[in-house]
């Protein structure tokens, strides 16, 4: 089983990873270290002032793609600039080169970007009008790599803001940043998921720069607003599972059979499609010879699927050979397929030990011979479902850090013993283990620890030292 998207492998992903801050690179060996010497800081009242998304009153009628398109279009192109700017992202805030930085941003182009981002963050709907329901895995996503180097400027920008004690201008830039990553989960595929939460962790990175700035309002209810997950990988999944029948249509409806003219065209494509396949699979020498070798190599098989399954072999033999192989290939992909993806409905700590399980009997299925022919295309999804919880770990436990922001703005300075201690501020539940967050108190310092998820994943946890200022 390859771990591969039908339209983009989803390695390209990584290319879109959220710049970490200066104080995490210093800590390349182990978890990231996010020291935080708090304000003692309630929640506002109204309890909703302060929003990270957009709220209904601010959004304005229409269609945010159009915008974003163009946006796209004036986004960062040089790899030069874009290295640039992840520096200082990841740079301290008082050590910013500020006029650098504003000669940077103060570039036209730079600037009619963050406009459109900001007018399509705030639109009442996002419709993509992408292209892979017609045309699969030749569909082409166009507007990511623009969106994720826009979204890189305006991160820039909350900094900035924060550093200048900004904090209506920095609400309103984290706002379009993640109102941005909110709109891409519109439609999408299962890379666009990828950068969406890579944009959101970007965003939060500034968040976690304005939890720790002196006097920063409390964000606790902004935080809990957040959609939960923020990603909902369920119906993107469906782009996995259907995308055979997206990129050949004539696959679409079998039960109404398949010409010959129609399997000549799906033939006449699927050598290419098959170049994903990352080397030279059985099913790919065959199909590049041709529909006759392809149809001499697999009909028997497709035979023994079918009967296998408990089809009589008089109507296995009536089946028209052109049926037969794309009823094969259609069903086997999908049986496969489910038996992983169907875990995606399910919470990440409830599904995690059965998805691994699923995921490695595909891979030892395929090893064995025993998958059927496209069982390599099985789309492998805890790589990027951990990306994605990852994402709703880091809203919950900044949700926390406000939460012990607020109770010592109640309890003369003081920093909780105990988790459970938040009950004006509940602290969320850790939603890869389902389990409240370790948190303990030494000395002067809440110490609030994030492992690792595990599972043989390069993923890193990260802790929050928090101080009270006094």
């Amino acid at each position: 089983m390859k771990t591969i998207s039908l339209i983009i492998i989803a390695v390209l992903a990584t290319t879109f990873s959220a710049a970490q801050p200066a104080l995490a690179q210093r800590q390349p060996a182990g978890d990231r270290v996010y020291r935080l010497r708090i304000t003692p800081m309630a929640p506002v009242r109204p309890a909703m002032k302060y929003r990270l998304l957009p709220s209904l009153l601010d959004q304005t009628p229409g269609n945010a793609g159009q915008l974003y398109m163009l946006g796209a279009t004036q986004a960062p192109t040089t790899d030069e600039l874009n290295n640039q700017i992840d520096n200082w992202l990841q740079a301290d805030l008082t050590a910013l080169p500020r006029k650098e930085i504003d000669d940077a941003l103060g570039d036209k182009k730079l600037e009619y970007c963050v406009r459109f981002f900001e007018k399509a963050a705030r639109r009442e709907v996002c419709h993509w009008e992408t292209t892979y329901k017609t045309e699969g895995f030749e569909a082409l996503l166009p507007h990511l790599l623009g969106m994720r180097n826009g979204v890189r400027v305006i991160a820039l920008r909350a900094r900035l803001q924060i550093a200048d004690g900004d904090f209506a201008g920095a609400l309103h830039s984290m706002q379009t940043g993640m109102g941005v990553a909110q709109h891409l989960n519109n439609e999408a595929v299962l890379v666009q998921q990828l950068v969406s939460a890579a944009m959101a962790r970007m965003m939060l990175e500034d968040v976690t720069e304005w939890v720790g700035r002196e006097n920063a309002p409390n964000l606790y209810w902004a935080l809990a607003e957040l959609p939960r997950p923020f990603n909902d990988i369920t119906r993107t999944l469906d782009c996995e599972r259907f995308g055979l029948q997206f990129s050949f249509p004539a696959l679409r409806d079998l039960e109404n059979g398949i010409t010959p003219e129609q399997w000549q065209s799906v033939m006449k494509r699927f050598p290419q499609m098959l170049q994903w396949d990352g080397g030279k699979s059985e099913i790919r020498k065959a199909a590049e010879m041709g529909p006759a070798v392809f149809a001499i190599r697999l009909y028997p098989q497709a035979k023994k699927y079918f009967i296998d399954k408990g089809m009589p072999k008089d109507k296995v033999e009536a089946m028209p050979v052109q049926l037969a192989l794309a009823r094969y290939l259609v069903e086997s992909l999908q049986e496969e397929s489910d038996e992983v993806l169907k875990w995606s409905v399910l919470p990440y700590w409830q599904a995690r030990e059965q998805m691994n399980a699923a995921e490695q009997a595909a891979q030892q299925a395929q090893a064995r011979g025993e998958a059927g022919p496209l069982g390599w295309m099985v789309a492998s999804v805890k790589t990027a479902r951990v990306r994605l919880v990852v994402l709703d770990r880091r809203i919950a436990s900044l949700q926390c850090v406000e939460g012990i922001r607020a109770y010592a703005a109640t309890h003369d300075g003081k920093l909780p013993d105990s988790l459970a201690d938040l009950v004006e501020t509940p602290a969320p539940l850790d939603p890869v283990t389902n389990q409240p967050f370790a948190y303990e108190v030494k000395g002067d310092t809440g110490l609030l620890n994030v492992p690792p998820v595990g599972d043989g994943l390069p993923d890193r946890g990260w802790k929050y030292e928090i101080t009270i200022a006094k």
